[in-house]
């Protein structure tokens, strides 16, 4: 299963001397085995993002930490993390159901 991050850049913040700036705003993360079953759990998961009238179908979709990059992130972690931290992350994860 990967996980997913989705974004929007409808909306609007304000600068410190409150001006509209135009931004991106991050909406959630969901799992799936696909980008467009993630989207499903996302917005079957949070119904406030379609309370808040997002536009669902302009959310933007980008996988984390994807596949083919996984040998080279554990190796990374493995040179970076004491065993105990491996082991605490490793329990993690199956407790995450990844």
């Amino acid at each position: 299963m990967n996980e997913y991050i989705f974004y929007t850049t409808e909306g609007y913040t304000q600068d410190p001397k409150g001006h509209d700036v135009a931004n991106g705003q991050l909406i959630g993360r969901a799992f799936g085995d696909t980008p467009q079953e993630a989207r499903q759990h996302l917005l079957s998961d949070n119904p406030w993002i379609a309370a808040h009238h997002y536009d669902t179908s302009a959310l933007i979709c980008k996988e984390l930490a994807p596949h083919d990059n996984a040998a080279a992130i554990i190796s990374h972690l493995k040179s970076l993390l004491t065993e105990a931290q491996l082991s605490a992350y490793h329990q993690w994860l199956d407790h995450a159901k990844i």
